[in-house]
């Protein structure tokens, strides 16, 4: 140092140079004090940020997947649970990018055990390599009750950094297993790595301003020396500056910067000559923007030289990103126009993955609060007391969660039904000392008293020494599918006509009940004599309503322990179990007796129920049940043989006395028909065999108006013109029912043409001449001439003289004129 000859001490170069140095020195002394702290505070978050991880994915894992794997003697690649922690583990390996593998230790024999692993990769592939000092270093402390921090969770293997957090119970908190995450190191301490370099060249950027400073000063001393330094430190300036991995800008307002680097422009999202026309406000997200505002206002008022937070903004493609932001004033002025710096850093990735972690948890809370029943947590007690209870609780059983926790109301064994309860333990003894799936079905009442059924699914929870511990499930309430699965099997086991089982449950059950304890088992058979009869004759409903008093009548004969069903249209056929031949025969004759009585009380309209029926015996297992069926059916086929003449008697007469009773006709009417077409019959020498059917079919002619509505049958006016077609169907009538009997089926077509004209204006079928059957001309002479001697409630009868002259008036169009002239000579004669 020299003095000046003003008397002012100047600095010589030799002088500034040391102080230089000296000051140099003190520089980078807190310089390098200031990176090491930044470099540990980065570090130490991203460990605290690794370790969070690693614990928040332990604590989604269930003790019980842990004790399902170690109850296994081996691995195996199917287990639910082996699929499941798999899976997960997977997830969060491709979620953080940053994370390498993710995998899971357990105690098994006092030694790290490997469990499970997110790729088939893992770093500790090897199943018999359980124990190595590595593993034991970083893994057994946990085990041994030593409280896990990151500090302590963190373990560095060279490219590898895993980082360690206990798996805990949730009833007692003891450690059940070890989750470790492996780390790229390099990716782990990219963010420590990125503050650090921003450190570094924040420190450069201030040396650098220091030493050119110095350059500054030297130039009185050597303009050349300082000129060459400062283009250097310019260079190496702009280079840092552009090159820098943390986005940098500068300016008096945001948009108006004076410089950018590329860094900015690239996580901002922004081209710097687009920034200028952007408010941030705009293109900060509206979540963030309030604490934004009120940070901002601050630094303008002065309160404050610098802010930073973590926000979304929004990018020129439309989409949002976090960043890290610091705002610092660089000239000391207030007003928002003072000179600002803008440092920005991309924590979008981190962001991201925290979020992600988050929404598990989230979606965790609302998966149980929203579950379709109830989730729980219970001791394996007799009680089932419970010690977790989702909300589900109340509507599933109306009673709240904390009436049924520790048993507070009442244990939840209370609310199954008795029938159930020693079942339901039997079964989880069961499949506990399996280690396997609980799955039932059950019914439990309801705080209303309701029933309902539900469906159980759980699993025990182990301990180390593979006590069950407590058991975790789920109920759901199955009423209506059960409800449903009710309906649908009976109808599928029963007639819709008669609620009887039907045919399937029959020979199902017929089937399975062929066994040594059922024996001797009996079969019958029944067959409602003349269905088809009394269907074309009083219709369908009536045929129905033979059916359903038929079944009603067997039914009653029938013993608790039998099984009727309807195996046809008129057939039924009964099961009898423990039940010899003497017995079926008694049923048999119980079943006849029964019909006899039922005909006995029934009013003359309705038909008869007659059966015919046939039994069979199995005595042996042995036997099929088909033979029997064969033998009990043939056996009620040589009973119908005997009665269906009879039945069909009476169905027949049931029906004429219809006939008579809702028409005009009366049985003396048809008998003078016979006797009328008959005496005509001879007079043409016709055989007796015709003669007899030509007699029948006076007597039943008008069967077919038993189809007939009353009303059109006896109504003493002129019919209409839809009246009158409906009166001309009872031929066509009369020709169904004929055909449905055996006895009658040789005069059905007699029947159907019995209203046919000689000129061919008759009516169904519009015949002519010789066309129309000779018994139905016979006959149509023969109903005409009765009709107009006979009173009627729309005219008076006519003398046999006018008849007479009518149909003689009529020959050869309406009548056969052979056979009028035949009929007329017979009337006469007897007139004579």
């Amino acid at each position: 140092m020299v003095k000046s000859a003003a008397g002012h001490f100047c600095l010589d170069n030799r002088s500034l140079n040391r102080f230089f140095l000296a000051a140099s020195l003190i520089f980078i002394i807190f310089a390098a004090n200031h990176i090491y702290s930044t470099w540990k505070q980065y570090v130490t978050r991203e460990r605290n940020y690794a370790y969070i991880l690693a614990e928040s994915t332990g604590a989604l894992i269930s003790s019980a997947q842990i004790s399902s794997l170690l109850g296994s003697k081996g691995i195996d690649p199917h287990n639910e649970d082996y699929l499941f922690l798999k899976n997960s583990l997977s997830k969060i390996e491709e979620t953080v990018p940053q994370v390498s593998s993710a995998y899971i230790f357990a105690l098994k024999e006092g030694k790290p055990a490997y469990l499970v692993g997110s790729s088939d990769r893992e770093r500790y592939s090897n199943k018999d390599d359980y124990y190595t000092p590595e593993i034991a270093d970083a893994v057994m402390p946990f085990f041994n009750g030593k409280t896990a921090s990151p500090e302590n969770s963190t373990f560095s293997h060279g490219d590898i950094t895993s980082v360690y957090a206990p798996i805990k119970n949730g009833k007692d908190g003891e450690v059940s297993a070890v989750i470790g995450l492996d780390y790229y190191t390099e990716t782990l301490r990219a963010g420590a790595i990125n503050g650090l370099f921003s450190s570094i060249m924040t420190v450069t950027a201030l040396f650098i301003l220091m030493f050119a400073g110095y350059i500054i000063i030297l130039k009185n001393f050597s303009i050349r020396d300082i000129g060459e330094k400062l283009e250097e430190s310019e260079i190496l300036l702009d280079n840092v500056f552009q090159r820098i991995p943390v986005g940098i800008a500068a300016g008096n307002r945001f948009g108006n910067f004076s410089v950018v680097n590329p860094t900015f422009e690239k996580i901002i999202g922004w081209p710097k000559e687009q920034l200028k026309d952007l408010d941030w406000r705009k293109i900060t997200h509206p979540d963030d923007l309030p604490l934004n505002i009120e940070k901002y206002e601050k630094f303008k008022k002065g309160e404050t030289d610098e802010y930073s937070l973590e926000k979304r903004i929004l990018k020129a493609d439309g989409s949002y990103a976090w960043i890290d932001l610091a705002v610092a004033s660089l000239v000391e002025s207030a007003g928002e126009n003072r000179l600002h710096m803008w440092i920005i850093q991309d924590i979008n990735d981190r962001k991201r993955a925290k979020e992600a972690l988050e929404e598990s948890e989230r979606s965790k809370s609302v998966l149980l609060a929203n579950i379709p029943g109830m989730a729980y947590r219970c001791l394996y007690s007799r009680d089932w007391t419970m010690l977790f209870v989702s909300d589900g609780c109340f509507e599933l059983t109306g009673y709240r969660p904390e009436d049924l926790v520790r048993n507070k109301t009442l244990p939840f064994n209370c609310l199954i039904k008795d029938e159930y309860r020693e079942m339901l333990w039997l079964e989880w003894e069961r499949v506990l000392a399996g280690h396997k799936t609980f799955k039932s079905e059950y019914a439990i009442t309801t705080a209303s008293g309701e029933n309902k059924w539900v469906l159980e699914t759980g699993q025990g929870v182990y301990g180390s020494d593979g006590t069950v511990e407590a058991i975790e499930g789920i109920i759901i309430d199955i009423t209506n599918l059960k409800e449903k699965e009710e309906e649908i099997r009976y109808i599928n086991e029963h007639d819709h006509l008669t609620g009887l089982y039907n045919r399937q449950y029959f020979e199902k059950k017929l089937s399975e009940m062929k066994m040594e304890e059922n024996l001797p088992l009996s079969v019958l058979v029944a067959d409602i004599n003349g269905l088809h009869l009394i269907n074309e004759a009083f219709g369908q409903h009536e045929g129905d309503l033979i059916i359903i008093k038929s079944a009603r009548t067997i039914r009653n004969c029938c013993r608790d322990k039998d099984i009727l069903a309807r195996v046809g249209g008129d057939e039924f056929g009964i099961i009898m179990p423990l039940t010899d031949n003497a017995e079926a025969h008694e049923l048999l004759d119980s079943i006849k007796s029964a019909c006899v009585s039922f005909n006995g009380n029934n009013g003359p309209k309705s038909p008869e129920i007659n059966i015919s029926m046939g039994y069979a015996t199995i005595s042996d297992e042995l036997e099929l049940a088909e033979e029997a069926l064969k033998t009990a059916n043939e056996y009620m086929r040589n009973r119908k043989l005997f009665s269906q003449q009879s039945s069909y008697s009476d169905i027949i007469n049931s029906i004429m006395t219809t006939v008579y009773e809702k028409s005009q006709e009366t049985e003396r009417h048809a008998e003078r028909l016979a006797e009328l077409s008959t005496r005509v019959g001879r007079m043409l020498n016709l055989m007796e065999k015709d003669l007899g059917e030509l007699q029948l079919l006076g007597m039943l002619h008008d069967i077919g108006k038993i189809g007939i509505d009353d009303k059109i049958l006896n109504k003493p006016g002129k019919l209409t013109e839809e009246e009158w077609a409906i009166m001309k169907r009872h031929p066509e009538i009369g020709y169904r029912i004929a055909r449905a009997s055996h006895k009658l089926a040789r005069i059905a077509d007699y029947i159907l043409t019995h209203h046919e004209r000689w000129d061919g204006a008759g009516y169904p079928k519009g015949l002519k001449g010789e066309d129309i059957p000779l018994l139905s001309r016979i006959l149509a002479v023969a109903d005409a001439y009765d009709a107009m001697t006979e009173d009627r409630v729309y005219r008076k009868a006519m003398s046999k003289e006018q008849a007479v002259k009518e149909i003689r008036r009529n020959a050869g169009t309406q009548f056969d004129p052979l056979i009028a002239n035949i009929f007329i000579e017979t009337i006469l004669e007897e007139v004579k």
